[in-house]
């Protein structure tokens, strides 16, 4: 229901992925959310680098490969 009511939003304006990755990684989403975050790298959001590295809402995907990955490619560390 949330992520039907975002993708709607997200078509008249911008919805930040980092936004979405966070419900999605909660929701046990793990690949979805890491898709998000890899779009939010593309799109260069300006949050991205802040949210890998200190984000709680992101903590259940530390162990991810993907994450890891992610985070030498962005910059920042955690």
């Amino acid at each position: 229901m949330i992520l039907n009511e975002l993708e709607q939003m997200g078509r008249r304006k911008y919805v930040s992925q980092v936004f979405v990755a966070a419900i999605l990684a909660n929701l046990g989403e793990v690949d979805q959310a890491l898709t998000c975050l890899e779009t939010a790298s593309e799109d260069r959001c300006t949050w991205l680098p802040r949210c890998l590295a200190a984000d709680p809402r992101l903590d259940k995907l530390r162990n991810e490969s993907r994450l890891e990955r992610l985070i030498r490619r962005v910059g920042t560390s955690h």
